[in-house]
């Protein structure tokens, strides 16, 4: 009797196996993707925040841009033209300089006193819609038609500057002693602005020396030069 249950139970046993061999062997595994180095980890992406690339200073770079001074701000274009202006430079001589060369002057402008700026203003029409403020390393203008903010070549000696407006060209000279170096004067400190008054004349320039330039008692012309800056 008891042979009688294990020829059963070993002839089920076969049948059962040759079943499951049989399902396995028939499964189409052409579409089953093979696993790649790719499925490894988590299926979605993680919301990693990545610095962003620091920006690469110029090694000739004099100055980096943090360090810059703003008082000279960039200006939201409103409409207003750019005019157009040279830089020239001025020099003192005297009748030693003209004939003999005795004082060592050349026409270079580290033998130059005056940085001398001329803006031509076609459109101005009245003085009094000029506004002008000059510092130790910049210019800026101001007027109905036109908007200028530049760096000067030189430190000047604001406060002994001068402007003069030419009504018959339109054009605005304004004429700085430059800072040399070994000059004696604090020029950073202090600054001047130039208004006209409505009605003409020459511009005001309060609380400033005297607008005529302080050469010597030999000077008897000046000669002017245009450099490139």
């Amino acid at each position: 009797m008891a042979g009688l249950f294990e020829g059963s139970f070993v002839s089920e046993f076969q049948a059962l196996s040759q079943l499951i061999r049989t399902e396995e062997e028939h499964v189409d595994t052409s579409n089953v993707s093979k696993p790649t180095p790719a499925s490894i980890g988590p299926k979605e992406l993680l919301n990693v925040k990545v610095p962003a690339p620091k920006a690469r200073k110029d090694p000739k770079a004099i100055w980096d841009i943090s360090e810059v001074g703003d008082w000279v701000e960039d200006d939201v274009d409103d409409g207003r033209a750019v005019p157009e202006y040279e830089f020239m430079y001025k020099q003192a001589v005297g009748s030693a300089d003209v004939y003999l060369g005795m004082s060592g002057k050349d026409e270079s402008s580290g033998s130059c006193e005056d940085l001398v700026m001329k803006i031509s203003l076609p459109a101005v029409n009245t003085m009094a819609e000029l506004d002008l403020e000059v510092k130790s390393s910049y210019i800026k203008l101001n007027a109905t038609a036109y908007k200028l903010s530049v760096y000067l070549p030189h430190t000047v000696m604001e406060e002994r500057g001068s402007a003069k407006w030419d009504a018959t060209k339109k054009t605005l000279t304004v004429t700085l002693p430059i800072v040399r170096e070994g000059e004696l004067w604090s020029a950073g400190a202090t600054q001047w602005r130039t208004q006209w008054r409505r009605g003409g004349g020459n511009p005001v320039i309060p609380s400033c020396a005297p607008t005529q330039m302080m050469y010597s008692a030999e000077a008897s012309t000046t000669r002017c030069f245009i450099h490139p800056v």
